[in-house]
């Protein structure tokens, strides 16, 4: 039986879970994911964070699309390459400040006609001397430190 897209994107929620867990940062889960907030996180100095998991299983390799993207300080996207769990046994994690996502994502038009945005960081940036995206925001790789400190 293969697992639906669901069931891949909650296993990719639960790693993700696990690692902030380790990293001594309080979740909490909602019960129901309203407007795509996957949990919140509890910073040590007591301020709280959304968190909102994206997550890559097939198709393109770290290429994540996020719909009705509304930046705002308190929002964090944290997104996975789960192929890379596939591909090499452990899959990738990358942590976003939504300003930082929207900043490097291009805007595209969903089917249903409303604004989505796209980062793929194998792309190169117009803006940045079409420097990979991936190289621009190396410090975004498994930066867990935006989540806890």
């Amino acid at each position: 039986m293969r697992a639906t897209s669901q069931a891949k994107g909650k296993h990719a929620e639960l790693l993700i879970f696990g690692k902030l867990i380790g990293e001594g940062v309080s979740l909490y889960t909602p019960i129901v994911d309203w407007e795509g907030i996957d949990a919140i996180a509890r910073k040590k100095d007591g301020t709280c964070l959304e968190i909102q998991v994206k997550a890559r299983k097939s198709g393109c390799f770290e290429v994540w699309d996020l719909d009705r993207l509304q930046p705002e300080e308190k929002l964090f996207i944290v997104c996975a390459d789960m192929q890379k769990e596939e591909s090499e046994g452990k899959p990738e994690f990358w942590v976003f400040p939504a300003e930082v996502f929207k900043n490097y994502a291009i805007e595209i038009k969903s089917k249903e006609g409303y604004r989505c945005y796209r980062l793929d960081l194998n792309a190169g940036s117009k803006r940045h001397g079409n420097r990979l995206r991936r190289e621009i925001l190396k410090d975004n790789f498994e930066a867990w430190h935006l989540l806890r400190d």
